[in-house]
């Protein structure tokens, strides 16, 4: 029997149950217009109840991926044992260095949560370092950086290059590599974090951020900084969504995502490789210095 069926058969008996038990000395219309209300407010607080079971489930179930993704086993390839640090797993008589685990701990919110807001700039600077990250997923809480790309600038002009590979520990699941192109494979003889934000943390200086939608990088750089106990960037950034908001009208070029600004400018880049989409945000924030430069504020809040 089908769920509207039995649905249906369910408020049956309940109108009868309630036209059964209403005083015989009240007219039918009346019956009939008491017994809709009735009947209208237990349909009402069964739906809430089906809803609030319905809610739980899925919060559940939330929290169960969550507790799974934390636990992750470190990147496998073709490996089918879970290796432990620094050890080297045999199979098909092909030998296989297990690589460095990170440690998988889920970072608390609050550890990352003001991060940009913390640092968020409306002064436009000369000076700057544009930076971009390619990550596994959109959770700083669990999912880790698996590439750092960032040029420095001085009035404007390219003086250097920071780019990294970042063994993440885990594995890249498959929908992120069908995104950026990077796999276990390109990763699994890289640094670990740890590592590579000391570099970035010292080659950055206290130079101005700037990057499109920084506040997904930052949040994730310092929820792994937080992760392994690294040290942070307390870097001021200046989020270049914003100001391509303001430079092309949304009427004219669609969206506000990189590549689509990639595109209405002509540029060749790849799509979410780091040190591409650092060239593009580069000259969005470029063109916006130079057409509103000598207000020496962004005027985005």
């Amino acid at each position: 029997m089908s769920i509207l069926r039995k649905t249906k058969l369910r408020y049956l008996w309940l109108g009868t149950f309630v036209l059964l038990f209403l005083p015989e000395n009240v007219s039918t219309e009346s019956n009939l217009y008491t017994a809709l209300i009735l009947l209208f407010f237990i349909a009402f607080g069964y739906s809430l109840f089906r809803t609030g079971s319905y809610i739980k489930a899925k919060l559940n179930n939330a929290y169960q991926v969550i507790r799974n993704r934390t636990n992750r086993p470190v990147l496998q390839s073709s490996i089918t044992s879970y290796p432990m640090d620094n050890v080297i797993v045999e199979r098909d008589d092909t030998v296989v260095t297990s690589f460095p685990r990170v440690s998988s701990h889920y970072v608390n919110p609050l550890a990352y949560s003001k991060a940009y807001l913390d640092r968020q700039s409306s002064v436009l600077q000369p000076n700057y370092i544009v930076v971009d990250t390619e990550t596994t997923g959109l959770e700083p809480s669990v999912d880790r950086i698996i590439e750092i790309g960032a040029i420095k600038y001085q009035n404007h002009v390219e003086v250097a290059r920071f780019h990294e590979y970042v063994n993440p520990g885990i594995h890249i699941p498959g929908f992120i590599t069908s995104i950026n192109g990077i796999d276990d494979d390109m990763v699994k003889h890289a640094r670990t974090i740890d590592q590579v934000l000391d570099d970035f943390n010292t080659w950055s200086e206290n130079l101005l951020l700037v990057g499109h939608n920084i506040a997904f990088d930052i949040k994730m750089i310092v929820a792994e900084g937080a992760r392994v106990e690294a040290s942070i960037t307390t870097n001021k950034v200046i989020d270049t969504l914003y100001l391509a908001k303001k430079l092309f009208k949304k009427e004219e070029i669609g969206n506000h995502k990189l590549s689509t600004i990639k595109n209405y400018l002509g540029m060749s880049q790849l799509s979410h490789r780091a040190m591409d989409d650092v060239e593009v945000t580069a000259v969005v924030y470029q063109i916006y210095c130079e057409k509103y430069g000598k207000r020496k504020s962004t005027q985005t809040k």
